[in-house]
């Protein structure tokens, strides 16, 4: 192990590399804040942490191992503070010769034209583009990872501090890093990298369960297996941890979540595992390296899985997603693809079972009792036929259990559906998808406008305008010798069957205005862009003479309801 500087490590190699089976850039807001804030604290001097690379026989290129984030960073930092510096310079002067020695130190070689760093192979013709050469601008949204925004995110930062400091300021922080201590250790082979990687940690950002798992597996292939063969376990390893980090980039779900879900799938712990990490780690202790091998294989394909799936537009999935309560189903439907191997028949089954007991589940509420519920569908299905077994028993149990169809009514019947907002909105959405023909599939008002702008309309206005609601065509909000009959008094006001989908526009339009003259035409208008608004007058006594009161209330909540019963029917799981 040596103590150097930035500056001579770049010395040391032609180019530094980053092996494919490497996490992608990662770094935040808050760890290039940190590294300008450490900068702005500095005086003399700045550590930069440890190094460890792979270096083969014969290469004058070296592979990174750990310190992947902080040297990215680095290269980062030294093309945006050249780009800089050759602003604010003049021809010939030293300004200029130092932004032209950060480009031949640390971005591509001036006499080779070797660029000095390449990134993982999925994110590094972006890079190359972006930050080494600074050629054709990608917009953002045609950006192909999350790793390449992180990537673009630093290089605008960087670009905004260093436009707002002295001359003096920026020379000062590029002698600090190119001065900046660190630790090298050099290995010729990815064994003995594998051993000293396990005992590390990393400075800038805390390494994720998935990480300490890779360097947990390496280990154990080093420890555990022949050293004939070892070489080939960790190009097997390394290939899986690929094809993880490039799924990783392309999904939302966080890393270690996915993780999570695989080993509830994967275990007999199911929705009860509590420490998956330790868990893993305590299970492989007495099993073999290829047990360890088919793990990670399946364990990539769980990532690959959960990327589909949050791709997956279709019907029945982009409705289960809509429940915003994937954590609860992920871990079945890999199960389903990754380990039991089902048919498309059989998974599209689970799909609709999914979105039936979640949206059951968030109705009634209960998130323990439904995990302990659904414990046995995890761990006791295996293959196409026993997942099948397990689903015609669970069905068989939601037919008596606590979310059967008698409590789905009371539940929605009550008046106090309304405090469950989640619920009333997804079920105005599905009650308006079943409104819609084959042939005209979508409502007008598409979901995410529908969520990200709360529009749920009260009928009958929670305050009447004018304080006389029979007089803006409303019925009477208190009976007090029927309560029964009042909209207030009877607990009307937030039924579902006074609830409505609409638009923020059209919600702010008509308010707590007169029914007749003003609520009703617009429902009924050709710019009302959902079809639950034009049938509200078939809900009334007299269409002619239209009055919302408690019984239209009561008529469309009844309606309302036996729908749902249609769209939840068990029978059609």
């Amino acid at each position: 192990m040596e103590a150097i500087n930035i500056q001579s490590l770049f010395s040391t190699a032609s180019q530094f590399v980053i092996p494919s089976y490497q996490r992608a850039y990662s770094w935040g807001t808050n760890q290039r804040e940190q590294f300008i804030e450490d900068l702005r604290d500095a005086v003399d001097r700045y550590y930069l942490g440890h190094f460890l690379f792979e270096k083969a026989d014969g290469s004058d290129s070296v592979c990174l191992i750990d310190g992947q984030q902080r040297l990215t960073t680095i290269v980062i930092f030294f093309s945006c503070m050249q780009k800089e510096l050759e602003r604010r310079s003049v021809s010939g002067d030293d300004i200029e010769m130092t932004a032209k020695r950060l480009h031949h130190t640390y971005i591509r070689d001036s006499f080779t034209k070797k660029r000095r760093f390449k990134t993982v192979d999925y994110d590094d013709a972006f890079f190359l583009n972006e930050i080494i050469d600074r050629s054709t601008f990608v917009p953002e949204e045609e950006l192909t990872s999350s790793s390449q925004k992180r990537i673009r995110h630093c290089r605008e930062y960087f670009e905004k501090v260093f436009e707002g400091e002295e001359v003096s300021t920026l020379l000062k922080w590029t002698n600090l890093i190119e001065q900046a201590s660190v630790t090298e250790f050099k290995v010729g082979s990815k064994i003995e990298a594998a051993q000293i990687f396990a005992f590390q940690n990393d400075r800038g950002k805390s390494l994720s369960h998935l990480e300490v798992l890779k360097s947990f597996f390496m280990l154990q292939i080093y420890l555990h297996e022949a050293q004939e063969t070892q070489e080939d376990y960790i190009l097997r390893l390394n290939k899986a941890f690929e094809d993880i980090y490039e799924a990783i980039v392309r999904i939302s779900t966080n890393e270690d979540d996915v993780l999570r879900y695989f080993w509830m799938a994967y275990s007999t712990k199911g929705y009860f595992t509590e420490k998956p990490l330790e868990e893993i780690k305590g299970y492989f202790k007495n099993k073999s390296i290829e047990d360890l091998i088919g793990f990670v294989d399946k364990l990539a394909r769980s990532y690959r899985q959960v990327e589909f799936i949050e791709k997956d537009k279709s019907f029945d999935m982009m409705n289960l997603k809509r429940l915003n309560n994937m954590a609860l189903t992920l871990p079945l439907l890999i199960k389903a693809k990754v380990i039991a191997n089902t048919t498309e028949q059989t998974y599209s089954r689970l799909i609709r079972l999914a979105e039936n007991f979640t949206f059951r589940q968030a109705a009634r509420g209960g998130r323990a009792a439904i995990e302990s519920r659904l414990h046995g569908l995890l761990v006791n299905s295996w293959d196409d036929v026993s997942f099948n077994q397990q689903m015609n028993n669970f069905v068989d149990r939601m037919r008596w259990d606590y979310w059967n169809d008698n409590e789905l009514r009371r539940v929605l019947s009550s008046g106090f559906i309304y405090g469950n907002r989640k619920v009333c909105t997804y079920l105005l959405w599905r009650y308006e998808q079943s409104l819609c023909p084959q042939d005209y599939p979508a409502p007008r008002l598409n979901w995410e406008d529908i969520v990200r702008k709360e529009s749920l309309e009260h009928i009958a206005p929670q305050h009447p305008q004018d304080g006389k609601p029979l007089a803006s065509g409303y019925g009477e909000y208190k009976n007090l010798e029927y309560p029964e009959e009042g909209i207030e008094t009877g607990e009307w006001l937030h039924s579902i069957g006074n609830l409505l989908l609409m638009s923020q526009s059209q919600n702010s339009a008509v308010g707590n205005k007169d029914f007749i003259s003003v609520k009703l035409p617009s429902y009924e208008s050709e710019t009302s862009m959902l079809r639950q608004q034009k049938e509200i007058r078939d809900f009334v006594d007299n269409p002619a003479t239209p009055c919302w009161n408690k019984s239209a209330i009561e008529r469309r909540r009844n309606h309302i309801i036996e729908q749902a019963l249609k769209m939840w029917n068990i029978d059609k799981i």
